[in-house]
């Protein structure tokens, strides 16, 4: 606000407690004459062009009522002005019974500009007493013994899936179907004898590696319905799939496949409510499985994937910038030089759960801080508070940024900058 309108509110206040339309008579309030000497004529003088504050009610500024300040006066005879007047805001406000300590911080000349106060309390480009990077003391590398007989595809697939995952998926599903077959019973539903319902049968282990290896089949091999992987039409002809279960087999046991108990199932809008119900001892059984068969070297990353998905689910978003817009969203951690996932997020839109882009960095190295890893990350998750947050716990942190994201010095965002030129900044 200018110092004009300021001056105006104070002034409104004094005309408001006195009671008085007339600025003069307001003035004379202070003007008393007998028992003065000549310092408090002068001081009563002073007053009918201007009030003089204190230091701390008005920061050593003069604040006139009938004209301008000159903000070029000399610091003597602002030192002066101050010490002659000491008393007379104590004055008024004690003769008036109102509070002058006011808003009134105009005198924008000996405020301190936004990139001043960046360089005096935050960013500076001193190089003395940099901090020491880090040293990387994490374990990295295969978490177990690697031999020629234990290196097959299969042997690494059941260190992630193993046989008590594939059991428990064998004994969700059997459950799933049998529920489900019975309520079809008590609806009184008319099913016909090639039904999926009649011809069901117990699913057994070996099916589900079975139906499992088609599955990784068919990521490998593209057509466009599940039926013509068992097509015997020369152009679309594969040979695996049949040989491995029939068709009606395979579409059966995918029908029913469950990997989490129905019954305990919480609807949406209660608490305890887990989006990802349908798939959480699965996922949960990854989380761990991952970190502990590999463990990430000293340079990790942090980036979101989306697996594409365009039926009904609560956690679908639209991506604009990826190739498949509409998906799961996911948070990934990795390994900068394998892509190897150690730890992962779903962005299930749970109740309390943030999915800020710095709470969700947070979640995902909590397991690899102090132990001098770098994270690369882009312009979506990177900020101020992160960062000295990661410096705090021993991690190096590299990415990109945004110039508007708070925190910044404003001069080194707003800077343009020619081809091989650079400018930096630092912190505490």
């Amino acid at each position: 606000m200018a110092a004009r309108e300021k001056l105006m509110r104070v002034e409104e206040n004094l005309l408001m407690v006195d009671g008085s339309d007339n600025e003069e008579d307001v003035i004379g309030l202070f003007d008393e004459d007998e028992g003065k000497g000549d310092e408090d004529l002068h001081l009563d003088q002073d007053l009918q062009s201007g009030f003089v504050f204190q230091p701390g009610f008005l920061d050593d500024v003069e604040l006139p009522l009938d004209k301008e300040v000159d903000l070029e006066d000399s610091d003597t005879s602002r030192s002066r002005a101050s010490e002659e007047h000491s008393g007379v805001s104590s004055r008024a406000s004690s003769s008036l019974g109102i509070d002058l300590d006011l808003d009134l911080n105009i005198d924008d000349e000996f405020e301190l500009d936004e990139v001043e106060a960046d360089y005096m309390y935050e960013w500076n480009k001193d190089l003395a007493n940099f901090p020491l990077v880090p040293l990387f003391t994490g374990n990295s590398g295969l978490q177990f013994e690697v031999t020629k007989e234990k290196c097959t595809p299969l042997s690494i697939f059941s260190k992630f899936i193993t046989k008590q995952t594939i059991t428990q998926f064998k004994s969700e599903t059997n459950k799933y179907a049998t529920s489900l077959i019975q309520q079809k019973e008590r609806s009184s539903a008319i099913l016909s004898k090639r039904s999926i319902f009649k011809t069901r049968k117990c699913v057994h282990i070996d099916e589900l590696y079975k139906l499992l290896a088609i599955l990784l089949h068919i990521e490998l091999v593209k057509k466009s319905t599940f039926l013509q992987y068992w097509s015997t039409d020369i152009t679309v002809h594969t040979s695996f799939a049949p040989k491995v279960m029939t068709r009606s087999r395979f579409l059966s046991i995918l029908s029913f496949f469950h990997l989490n108990d129905n019954a305990k199932f919480i609807p949406r809008g209660e608490p305890n409510h887990d989006p990802l119900h349908k798939v959480r001892p699965f996922l949960d059984h990854l989380r761990q499985a991952f970190p502990s068969f590999y463990l990430p070297t000293q340079n990790i990353c942090i980036d979101e994937a989306l697996c594409p998905w365009r039926s009904r689910a609560q956690m679908r978003v639209y991506m604009k910038d990826k190739p498949v817009k509409w998906g799961i969203k996911l948070y990934k951690l990795c390994e900068s030089k394998s892509g190897y996932v150690v730890e992962f997020e779903v962005m299930a839109h749970e109740i309390n759960v943030s999915n800020t882009p710095e709470e969700v960095c947070k979640r995902l190295i909590a397991k690899y801080l102090n132990q001098g890893h770098c994270l690369y990350i882009d312009n979506y998750y990177c900020n101020p508070s992160l960062c000295n947050f990661l410096a705090a716990n021993n991690t190096i942190f590299v990415g990109t940024v945004r110039p508007n994201r708070v925190g910044l010095p404003k001069d080194l965002m707003t800077q343009t900058l020619t081809a091989g030129e650079m400018d930096y900044r630092r912190r505490n």
